[in-house]
């Protein structure tokens, strides 16, 4: 007889199958259905009517990305299973550039991951699951290529906006890429307060998104922004203990914002600075100037900022 964790996990990989089936051959989505998609659905979704066109966008606008992809023989497939981010951000706390591309095989499933160190010939934390790596290739981050060769890196450029402030808005880069939308709703969470579901986003329009009132993480996933849009962030009395942001817009914030911890990504490698502004009321004018300046200094530097316990208490 099935524990009712056993019972749990069986009932998610039949709704999580079920999903798939009814979404994976819907060339659009919805803000709404694309929050309600698991992790893995929303990935498999993506690498089917999504990522082809933000790497075609780079492919066909950016030299220097092909020139890239070429001296280390990476393709759109390999990038596309693992995620953008892992392939193009400059690696953190090290100064050894070079990451891994490594096969992973777990419970007789295989998948490609991107890791800071080579795990061929280590021993398994989990050997009980038949834990094992193959390499698979070796190589630098775009960012850390390009500045080794001296190239301007930029693959997040906002260039055009539609009905900017508005639930509508649309949001393209310069290199002819609409980020994909899933702002302008207040973002959905479950009966018991748990974010449905979390993600890590990338290259998606968050704009005019709206967090609520507590929220929780739990298995379902936590949720990063990497390389996106997420202007006009709204916050009522929220209480969230970790959202993750990355080489993204943020601009006219509002609501209630009780600490933020930022990373300068500027000699992260020998120097990493932090820097702790806490706020304890919500924004005033003169406050919300100061802090999108703040903010607009951030990604003209592509440093990492972190929002540490979004809520009108202390941590």
């Amino acid at each position: 007889m099935e524990s009712p964790r056993e019972q749990h996990l069986h009932w998610q990989e039949e709704f999580e199958k079920k999903q798939y089936d009814e979404t994976i051959n819907k060339p659009n989505l919805t803000p709404e259905e694309l929050w309600t998609l698991t992790e893995k659905n929303f990935h498999e979704w993506r690498k089917k009517h999504d990522y082809p066109k933000l790497l075609k966008s780079f492919n066909e606008k950016v030299p220097s990305f092909v020139q890239w992809k070429n001296e280390f023989e990476i393709t759109d497939e390999q990038i596309m299973e693992c995620s953008v981010t892992e392939f193009i951000s400059p690696k953190k706390l090290s100064r050894d550039n070079f990451q891994y591309l490594l096969e992973q095989t777990f419970d007789g499933k295989n998948r490609l991951i991107v890791c800071y160190t080579d795990l061929t010939g280590e021993k398994s934390n989990f050997p009980e699951h038949e834990e094992s790596y193959v390499l698979i290739k070796k190589f630098i981050s775009y960012y850390d290529w390009c500045k080794q060769k001296k190239i301007v890196s930029g693959l997040f450029h906002i260039k055009t906006r539609q009905a900017p402030g508005f639930h509508l808005e649309k949001v393209w880069l310069d290199t002819g890429y609409e980020l994909l939308k899933m702002g302008g709703i207040s973002a959905p969470v479950n009966g018991f307060g748990i974010l449905l579901r979390g993600k890590h986003l990338e290259f998606v329009n968050a704009c005019g998104l709206k967090f609520e009132g507590k929220i929780y993480f739990g298995e379902e996933g936590n949720l990063s922004f990497s390389y996106s849009a997420i202007d006009h962030l709204t916050c009522d009395k929220l209480d969230m203990s970790l959202i993750e942001f990355e080489y993204s817009s943020i601009s006219n914030f509002c609501g209630y914002l009780n600490l933020l911890r930022v990373i300068s990504s500027k000699d992260i490698r020998s120097n990493p600075k932090v820097l702790i502004i806490p706020f304890e009321e919500s924004l005033s004018r003169f406050v919300e100037i100061r802090y999108q300046r703040f903010l607009n200094s951030l990604r003209a530097n592509g440093a990492t900022s972190r929002l540490v316990g979004l809520s009108s208490q202390n941590f």
